[in-house]
């Protein structure tokens, strides 16, 4: 009785000669797949290496101009160039903010002392900052640097009251009733008999203005003021 787990090869006769024909190995079958595979596997392997490789010379490239700018930006050249520009704000800037520098005239102070300038003509003007009735009318708020010159006579003391002439700079403000005085100086000096001698007073310094504030300057012996030319007297402010 045969074995029906042997395979056994047909047998064919051609030409009166017996053949055998055997069936296909299945083992060859299988290693003919995994060589496909493995072949498969590899050229796959290699692509990801190639895509890997393309990547990091992408983020190398990117890094080294990143350096490039790095190093452009950190060059003797470009820290000049900079600070030219920051030189230029800076300049504009200055010419922006708000000065205004008003001269002597002759006008007539008021009762109270009060001066009166020339804000147009001449040395005088006004950038962002108004004059009216001898104050600068300040528009904005901010640190401003205040000066004022005077230039005089000497006092008769035998007919000025105390003997002492005094120079102020004053404000007024919405806020507080009254004038505020901001700064001021007074000299005790009396004319010598023999010459008439004459004096200057100046003033200066730095406060915080709001909008709407006035700021102005008076004195108590209009009468000993010398209006000799713009660079003797005069008033101004500038914020810094």
């Amino acid at each position: 009785m045969a074995d029906p787990s042997v395979v056994y090869p047909s047998v064919f006769v051609v030409d009166g000669k017996t053949s055998a024909t055997f069936p296909p190995d299945p083992r060859k079958k299988r290693t003919g797949t995994a060589q496909t595979l493995l072949f498969v596997l590899l050229i796959l392997v290699l692509l990801g290496i190639l895509i890997e490789g393309y990547f990091i010379f992408q983020l190398w490239t990117r890094n080294s101009e990143k350096d490039k700018i790095s190093i452009n930006e950190n060059s003797p050249q470009k820290s000049i160039q900079d600070e030219n520009e920051i030189k230029s704000i800076q300049a504009e800037w200055d010419q922006k903010k708000p000065k205004a520098h008003v001269t002597g005239c002759n006008c007539n102070a008021s009762k109270e002392g009060k001066m009166f300038w020339e804000s147009v003509n001449g040395d005088a003007f006004t950038h962002t900052i108004d004059y009216k009735d001898g104050s600068l009318v300040i528009k904005t708020e901010g640190f401003y640097f205040i000066y004022s010159k005077i230039f005089y006579g000497q006092l008769d003391c035998k007919t000025s009251a105390k003997g002492t002439f005094k120079h102020g700079v004053y404000k007024s403000t919405q806020r507080y009733p009254g004038d505020l005085e901001l700064m001021s100086s007074k000299r005790y000096h009396c004319r010598n008999d023999k010459e008439d001698m004459l004096d200057n007073s100046f003033l200066g310094g730095i406060y915080h203005l709001t909008e709407g504030d006035q700021i102005f300057v008076k004195v108590n012996q209009k009468n000993l003021i010398r209006l000799q030319s713009t660079s003797e007297n005069f008033f101004g402010a500038f914020l810094i």
